[in-house]
């Protein structure tokens, strides 16, 4: 469940980023280069990248789950962090952009070329991510505000159709942190169980458009709520890419 996600996650995340000088007025370390590239080591400047990358991946981690504890009502506390860490996903996207372009100002060799190109699409997917978790919780602060009510029989697949979701990020994580040998067997294996929870999803929503279809059924609340089920499946889609895009090159 999240909570049992949230504990495997918490060990690596806290070596990865400094949650109290993200959230607090202090000034967070920042990837930058300065000075001419002539003295740059490309595979130290690489490493450092990919140190920013995986911050960034357990930033976006922790927004999946903070996403499941919002929709599911545990708290409303956790969309003011999450609004946060969209805005740090941002900001870690432009500045590893930058770095790595001053990087790629030197000779390098093949591989360090694939390995940028590589880092260069994660780091964009994985902000991808950020955005659709942000995302979902709006529309489901839209559908509140609509003044319609969600059916537990329908929130609680979503409740887990999201844990499904953390449980196959946490294979990609796992991949980027390279904190267990997973292979992508796994990572299919998980994503189809996701998949066939998407479809019962899929399915309570029809019920529901049914159910409400005649009285008091709100086209616009039902268009949000299927919004929030495509994006779902668009954060897996994603998963999948950075899943064998960095295993290809590791």
């Amino acid at each position: 469940n999240g909570v049992l996600l949230a504990a495997l996650y918490a060990p690596l995340k806290t070596l990865m980023f400094d949650e109290d000088s993200f959230l607090k007025n202090k000034k967070p370390q920042r990837l930058q280069f300065f000075g001419s590239t002539s003295f740059m080591a490309p595979t130290l400047a690489i490493e450092q990248a990919f140190q920013e990358l995986k911050k960034m991946s357990a930033l976006t981690a922790s927004m999946i789950d903070m996403t499941r504890q919002y929709v599911s009502g545990e708290s409303d506390d956790v969309r003011a962090r999450l609004m946060k860490y969209e805005k740090i996903t941002d900001r870690i996207q432009v500045e590893v952009y930058d770095f790595l372009a001053r990087v790629m100002e030197v000779s390098l060799t093949h591989q360090q070329g694939r390995q940028i190109r590589t880092m260069l699409r994660m780091v964009k997917e994985l902000e991808s991510m950020a955005d659709a978790c942000k995302s979902i919780c709006l529309y489901h602060d839209d559908i509140r505000t609509l003044g319609v009510d969600l059916s537990p029989e329908f929130m609680k697949p979503f409740d887990r159709l999201l844990d499904d979701l953390a449980q196959v990020y946490e294979v990609v994580f796992n991949e980027i942190t390279g904190s267990h040998g997973l292979e992508p067997q796994e990572f299919q294996k998980q994503a189809a169980r996701l998949n066939k929870r998407y479809k019962e999803c899929r399915l309570m929503y029809l019920e529901w458009i049914e159910k409400e279809a005649g009285s008091d059924y709100n086209k616009e609340a039902g268009l949000k709520l299927l919004d929030m089920l495509s994006l779902v499946v668009s954060i897996r889609n994603l998963a999948e890419n950075i899943m064998f895009g960095f295993h290809a090159v590791k």
